[in-house]
């Protein structure tokens, strides 16, 4: 039974944070403020499920009784003797979360901060792709690669998107008569 779960969190994981990608990359193409506000408050909903999900994920694989990950291996990358590369490979991705996460924390008094370490939600879901690739039992099977395609293509249509159309720019403000009036 362990063994569904750490699958179901896993892939839900995965499709939670390729939403929370893709509406982050496309959110600047949004111009309408009330389906920004939507878009914005949806990424987060997003990114706080999926790392919510990682964590469950992570801790169904170390109380698996079929294989042996280590709590260590949860932190330390190649602390599993079970397929290391691959579980190393979603180590690095939750290391990186876990600095997303406390500097998100900080966002309102360390703004520039935050946005440089927000900007390693692009390798952390490469990294989790690349894991839901590799790692477990049914790696690389149809059902796996199909939903691995499906994230990938999401996130690329996101970049699509927000290639087709960029953030509006600010439109310098013209002197008016009427503001002539008003001073």
């Amino acid at each position: 039974m362990t063994w569904e779960f750490i699958r179901i969190t896993g892939l839900v994981a995965l499709a939670f944070l390729t939403v929370s990608v893709a509406l982050g990359v496309a959110g600047p193409a949004i111009h309408r403020p009330t389906s920004r506000l939507t878009s914005v408050s949806m990424h987060m909903t997003a990114a706080v499920g999926g790392t919510v999900l990682v964590i469950a994920h992570i801790i169904f694989a170390i109380a698996d009784s079929w294989v042996s990950v280590p709590a260590m291996a949860a932190i330390v990358p190649g602390a599993s003797s079970w397929e290391p590369l691959w579980i190393a490979v979603g180590t690095i991705a939750f290391d990186l979360m876990l600095v997303m996460v406390a500097t998100s924390a900080l966002r309102q008094q360390a703004p520039g901060l935050w946005k440089r370490a927000h900007i390693l939600a692009y390798p952390v879901w490469a990294l989790v792709w690349v894991h839901t690739l590799t790692a477990g039992t049914d790696a690389g099977t149809p059902l796996m690669v199909g939903i691995a395609a499906a994230s990938a293509a999401l996130v690329a249509a996101a970049f699509v998107l927000r290639r087709m159309r960029p953030a509006p720019r600010p439109v310098p403000a013209v002197r008016t008569k009427e503001l002539e009036y008003a001073r």
